[in-house]
């Protein structure tokens, strides 16, 4: 019985944790060539995505030392896709 309920526990942990990163994410050509341009990795963007603060809807951005990585995208429930519009790297203030 105890093992039962941690099998459900353990189930229902995977699917709270898991509801944020089971997204996948699709790049526009638009951001592919912003990428090029301001060199921004993928997994910069990903991780403005997920520890950067929300200024806008659908607009984030994230401080490192001395510049800011910012994104612009759209959240797609249906399909499970964050889709990346846009991206920028300026110089912080």
């Amino acid at each position: 019985m105890n093992r039962f309920f941690k099998a459900i526990l353990k189930a229902i942990w995977k699917q709270i944790k898991g509801t944020r990163t089971n997204y996948r994410f699709v790049f526009t050509k638009h951001a592919k060539r912003r990428m090029v341009e301001y060199r921004v990795s993928e997994k910069q963007i990903k991780e403005v995505f997920f520890k950067g603060s929300a200024f806008k809807e659908n607009m984030m951005s994230r401080d490192y030392n001395g510049y800011q990585i910012g994104i612009l995208f759209k959240q797609d429930a249906e399909k499970r896709e964050i889709v990346i519009i846009s991206c920028w790297r300026q110089k912080s203030w």
